[in-house]
């Protein structure tokens, strides 16, 4: 996945400091998991994934001190369902705050609200979860018009000037055809760049 050029000389800066100073390990992307709520069950997606209590959840001070202590130059917010806890806009604002460049990993559910609470930003990003066209997203996902309001989240960001990925799970039981249909819709009708697609593998759960 192509990422913008100021990241690119960021990543090519901390690389090369990295190897100057002669360490051996570092971090580049940290994930950080403010929560494993989520509002969709999915197939393929563990219980704990979901189903995560709030006591569990990290305060925004608990999460930038996490920031602040790994130093990656990428901080992908993830979860559970980042957008489900109530300070994430608090945490995101946090770490662009730091000069760190933030990817929400996000089923975009929550996402026309969460644009209300934060201004488009060279450092932000949105990865949007998309398992297929519309009946399959909406099977793993197991929730009728889970895709359309991903869609059209998608459509709302991308107008107002937000960067917006797409993350495809290719499970074993795909049909590569129909994502090679998806990334061609997601080009040619929503608006996403050709080079901000990305997949990754799995395996649904039996």
């Amino acid at each position: 996945m192509r990422q913008p050029l100021a990241l690119t000389f960021r990543m090519a800066r901390y690389l090369a400091g990295k190897r100057v100073r002669r360490e051996a390990r570092f971090p580049v992307v940290m994930m950080l998991e403010a929560l494993h709520t989520c509002n969709l069950a999915c197939l393929g997606c563990t219980p704990d994934r979901w189903a995560g209590p709030r006591s569990e959840w990290l305060t925004v001070e608990q999460c930038l001190e996490s920031v602040d202590e790994c130093g990656a130059p990428i901080v992908s917010v993830c979860g559970g369902e980042p957008l489900v806890h109530p300070d994430i806009d608090r945490v995101v604002r946090g770490i662009l705050a730091r000069g760190r460049y933030a990817i929400i990993c996000t089923n975009a559910l929550l996402l026309p609200r969460f644009l209300e609470k934060i201004k488009p930003s060279p450092f932000l990003s949105f990865a949007i979860h998309l398992d297929g066209l519309e009946k399959t997203h909406d099977h793993v996902t197991q929730r009728p018009g889970c895709f359309r309001s991903a869609i059209e989240a998608s459509r709302i960001a991308l107008a107002r000037g937000y960067r917006v990925n797409a993350n495809c799970t290719v499970f074993a039981e795909t049909d590569l055809v129909e994502v090679a249909e998806l990334f061609r819709f997601l080009m040619e009708d929503v608006g996403s760049p050709r080079d901000t697609t990305s997949t990754r593998r799995a395996r649904t759960s039996s």
